[in-house]
């Protein structure tokens, strides 16, 4: 009998540390899986008021413009010839939060591929020319060669307490800076799992006896 109760005891303290109720509360994004990437040596390419991807809001609360400022991004490259930069932006400008069913970004002809991605029932919202939504920019690096060929990036974006991971394919050529979005795919972000609060059996004896 006691240890049953020290069992429920334990399970109890580790259901205590399973985490707070995250800022977003849901949400999906849709990304570019293919690009073409044309760069001269040594060269970038940047957009600050063109967005990579659509952030679409799938749960029952708003995000914020607190939430989306937040956001991180962490991006490894299968070609450390080529770096891929994420990350987001304050306009300036008060941007209304994103209300459930809402995809939001900027978008213009050459990103126009992402609003492809959007399902029935939600609304878009687009931004443009103000991106606080994930300007972003390909680059070579300068200290090394010319690569040509294709870079595959893997991309961990953190938000609100979820998490979305997923993969972009670029085609890299050699030329005058240019980029295409090919096609565009869509990922289901999930929650983070907060590490259960440490205890000991002293703990749960003096709670249990």
């Amino acid at each position: 009998m006691r240890a049953t109760r020290w069992f429920a005891a334990l399970l109890t303290v580790s259901l205590m540390g399973a985490g707070t109720r995250a800022a977003a509360d849901g949400w999906d994004l849709i990304y570019p899986d293919s690009l073409e990437v044309t760069l001269c040596e040594t060269c970038g390419i940047s957009f600050s008021v063109l967005s990579f991807g659509l952030l679409v809001n799938t749960g029952g609360t708003n995000i914020d413009k607190a939430d989306v400022l937040g956001a991180t991004f962490a991006v490894t490259s299968s070609t450390p010839q080529m770096i891929l930069q994420l990350f987001v932006a304050d306009p300036g400008t008060a941007i209304p939060p994103i209300v459930p069913g809402e995809a939001v970004g900027s978008v213009q002809s050459m990103n126009q591929v992402l609003v492809d991605r959007i399902l029935p029932g939600e609304t878009f919202r687009n931004t443009d020319p103000l991106s606080f939504l994930l300007p972003f920019g390909v680059f070579r690096d300068p200290f090394a060669d010319n690569y040509v060929g294709p870079a595959f990036f893997d991309v961990t974006m953190r938000m609100g307490g979820y998490t979305a991971m997923f993969t972009v394919r670029a085609e890299v050529r050699f030329g005058p800076p240019d980029l295409r979005f090919v096609s565009a795919a869509r990922v289901a972000a999930f929650p983070d799992v907060t590490p259960a609060r440490a205890t000991t059996w002293g703990t749960l004896k003096r709670l249990y006896r």
